[in-house]
């Protein structure tokens, strides 16, 4: 189903507003996982398990109602030229330039894996006390960043929003990473980081991977970033699940600073050598 959403919506946007396109679109996406577990919690103390599936079978059938309202076909992007709309098969070019965005969504999403998979874990490691908040303020921030982010780099470049917001996650893991009995309040100072550039990264990726390709196959670029996006998750709890037996998981988000510095340098590398991938 995001699939097949985010399809649509990279069909409706035009090229210059595909940015903020998505930052609206990753916005409900993270305000409906954010209201869809507070509203199980809450109602699961008042209703049965087979009435909590019943509500969420009618807001499923809420949800396919506008889907079958939303089938009309998108009008072709007028800032995209004919020639752009080619077959799949000759698309050689866009699909070498997927190379970069895909190992910047899996820089992202492995260390976001490892960090949101064993924060429990490191807690128990380092004899820290209940961490249940960090994941309340990463989420409120990376929230609210998603309003604007995109509208600020569709009017500069992805480059511009995308190296602070590496820097950004850095610093949330830094501080995370820090964290004592003394200075747990690092956790909080450290989700609201990585809130800020995780919110501000995964929106700008989409649109980047949109970007790569012509109108037409908007499905392309969103089945790319999609798996990306999950191979980072699969591949996170797999090395964070196996690094501990190495080094703890007291020290597993040391670790996990490195590939979000591999994210920033190749940004850097990516601009130098290849401008028109990065500049919106």
């Amino acid at each position: 189903m995001t699939t097949l959403n985010g399809n649509y919506v990279g069909k409706a946007l035009p090229q210059q507003k595909k940015g903020e396109g998505f930052g609206y679109f990753n916005f409900g996406v993270t305000l409906a996982l954010a209201i869809g577990p507070f509203l199980s919690l809450h109602l699961s103390s008042t209703f049965s398990f087979q009435t909590l599936s019943q509500i969420a079978g009618v807001f499923a059938l809420i949800s396919i109602l506008l889907s079958v309202s939303a089938t009309k076909e998108v009008a072709p992007d007028s800032t995209v030229s004919a020639s752009s709309q080619v077959p799949l098969l000759n698309q050689r070019l866009s699909w070498k330039k997927l190379l970069v965005p895909i190992i910047t969504i899996l820089l992202v999403t492995i260390p976001y894996s490892g960090l949101t998979g064993f924060l429990t874990l490191f807690q128990q490691a380092r004899h820290l006390g209940d961490l249940s908040f960090f994941f309340v303020i990463n989420a409120i921030f990376g929230f609210v960043v998603q309003l604007f982010v995109g509208r600020l780099s569709d009017a500069k470049s992805l480059r511009f929003v995308l190296i602070p917001a590496g820097c950004s996650l850095f610093l949330g893991l830094l501080l995370v990473q820090l964290t004592t009995t003394e200075t747990q309040f690092f956790v909080y100072v450290g989700a609201a980081f990585f809130g800020l550039g995780f919110g501000s990264c995964t929106p700008l990726i989409q649109s980047w991977f949109n970007k790569l390709f012509p109108h037409n196959m908007a499905h392309v670029a969103n089945f790319a970033y999609y798996n990306s996006f999950d191979m980072g998750m699969l591949l996170g709890s797999v090395i964070f699940g196996v690094l501990p037996a190495f080094s703890g998981y007291g020290n597993i988000y040391g670790v996990a600073l490195l590939f979000i510095a591999l994210m920033i340098l190749l940004l850097f590398f990516t601009r130098s050598k290849k401008k028109h991938i990065v500049k919106s």
